[in-house]
């Protein structure tokens, strides 16, 4: 997600630690690249798999430092490396919020398909073959992780237009579905949700209030006992934890778990 929006302190709290990944008060960006925990974490998922996992922590998007260029590839290698990936973002699912995520559009030109050997031998690769669109972002979608928007501070309501009640999910994907029009603005902001839903088929979307209202103690969030937190925010995020980690899954490439 978007830099200083607290990504390092949500994945301390899936890792179920006060402290860990480095969390800052200041407008200055903590993490540098990708970070990983010290140690993998022993756990057993929803299919009664037992499995070690392993917790990255990105660096964010949109800082003043970096180019989009340098945001796709810390971006592509999350995607590469994860069986399910993490976006944090705050308030709400809005136009501004889905266009922070074009560069998801973009990431065909970076990760490169090379496609089962066939009878020749010949490994072609999925960009210059002739290979329709569709065909490439199946190759894509086949390794890429699941994909968990987390809304951060939301204070809304989660109903539709007719004021009945939705899920989580339910907001997710009406915010993704393609906007009527022709206009070069609106076919871009198209292209965008097509690149989501085509290339991560698994979505999910967890909704998490704002953990304590005093300006001061927040900038200092890491340092408040976690039982001080609204109750609300602590079971929205105990919710969220359990149903990353009841659907967690070993990486795996073609149908194969991919060693450490």
């Amino acid at each position: 997600g978007l830099y200083r929006t607290g990504k390092s302190y949500l994945v301390n709290r899936i890792v179920g630690q006060q402290h860990g990944f480095t969390v800052g008060p200041t407008v200055n960006a903590c993490t540098k690249g990708i970070w990983m925990w010290s140690e993998p974490i022993p756990f057993e998922n929803s299919r009664g798999e037992k499995m070690q996992l392993l917790v990255l922590d990105t660096e964010g998007i949109g800082g003043t430092k970096s180019s989009s260029e340098y945001d796709t590839r810390i971006f592509s290698l999350a995607v590469l490396l994860c069986s399910t990936l993490i976006y944090n973002s705050l308030g709400s699912i809005d136009e501004t919020a889905v266009s922070n995520l074009s560069f998801v559009a973009n990431l065909s030109q970076h990760v490169q398909v090379k496609a089962n050997q066939g009878a020749d031998g010949d490994g072609s690769g999925g960009d210059g073959d002739g290979d329709s669109a569709a065909t490439a972002a199946d190759a894509l979608a086949s390794f890429f992780p699941s994909f968990m928007w987390v809304i951060r501070d939301f204070a809304l309501e989660l109903v539709d237009e007719d004021y009945n009640d939705i899920s989580e999910q339910d907001y997710l994907e009406n915010c993704l579905k393609q906007k009527d029009g022709f206009s070069s603005d609106v076919l871009e902001k198209n292209r965008i949700r097509k690149s989501l839903t085509n290339f991560f088929r698994q979505r999910d979307c967890a909704t998490i209030v704002r953990p304590i209202d005093d300006e001061a103690k927040l900038h200092q969030i890491d340092e408040q006992p976690y039982e001080a937190l609204r109750p609300a925010f602590r079971t929205q995020m105990e919710g969220m934890r359990k149903r990353v980690l009841a659907q967690l899954t070993a990486k795996s490439l073609r149908g194969k778990a991919m060693p450490g």
